[in-house]
């Protein structure tokens, strides 16, 4: 599968995902770190959840695992590794757009899909209060 070209103009930064994140994560990181080397990126920041958060969320919503627990004690990254923590609520209306954007995810029979047409459900506002934070583990 053609994942697509990165191209960096300017920059002072650039966001990639943790390989350690969920789905297309690895492949995100892979094209992150290629693109900053040549383009001289000084900063690079991983997209990431804290881990503890991914694993009530998956007890809270007893989604089945694919494998045994081992999954959720090496996903994502250690509340301690994770660098910065924005508050994103305001961009409660955009950030909700953008899986809705993603069709596979929401549309298909994957184990999650039923979780993000509902949280595509939800008001802004609620949408917000629950998805109202990003977290980055700071690279170089």
């Amino acid at each position: 599968m053609a994942i697509g070209a990165v191209v960096v103009v300017a920059a002072d930064g650039l966001t990639d995902a943790v390989p350690e994140g969920a789905d297309e994560a690895p492949r995100v990181h892979q094209v992150g770190r290629r693109a900053a080397g040549p383009a001289g990126v000084p900063r690079l920041l991983e997209a990431t959840v804290p881990r503890g958060v991914v694993t009530r969320l998956v007890r809270l919503l007893r989604m089945p695992m694919r494998r045994d627990g081992e999954v959720l004690r090496t996903a994502f990254s250690r509340r301690a590794a994770i660098t910065y923590s924005v508050g994103v609520r305001w961009f409660a209306r955009q950030k909700r757009a953008a899986p809705a954007a993603h069709r596979s995810p929401v549309a298909g029979t994957g184990r999650l899909a039923p979780v993000m047409r509902a949280l595509l459900r939800l008001p802004v506002p609620d949408f917000g209060l629950l998805l109202g934070r990003e977290w980055c583990v700071e690279v170089r």
